[in-house]
């Protein structure tokens, strides 16, 4: 069986912060990254997501920014799975296969009519 790659990104429109999601290595992970950054210093967060095998490829993972682009987040299968405050520094979520991370309401709130 052949390995399966996802890289999928999306950069806000200040073109200064990246939502990224990586999965290589039966691991995936979820960046918030400083595009102003030199290589080796651009990850600003990590959320683990996912490790072994997964259910969904990469037409299924979008990343979202909320309307005033001071959160980003983590779709997958169209369940929110990740969230990056940037303003605040503070994450949500992760581990999808133990949802042991919860999304707050409020934070989930902020993307509701984006990803409808």
């Amino acid at each position: 069986m052949e390995p399966i790659e996802i890289f999928e990104s999306n950069i806000r429109s200040y073109g200064d912060r990246a939502g990224v999601f990586e999965y290589t290595d039966d691991t995936g992970f979820f960046y918030l990254y400083n595009s102003n950054c030199k290589d080796g210093e651009k990850i600003i967060g990590a959320i683990p997501i996912i490790s072994g095998e997964i259910n969904f490829c990469d037409k299924d993972v979008e990343i979202v920014w909320n309307n005033d682009e001071s959160m980003v987040a983590l779709f997958i299968l169209g369940e929110i799975c990740a969230v990056f405050d940037v303003e605040s520094k503070i994450s949500y979520g992760g581990d999808i296969k133990v949802k042991k991370n919860i999304i707050p309401p409020e934070i989930k709130s902020c993307f509701s009519e984006i990803n409808e």
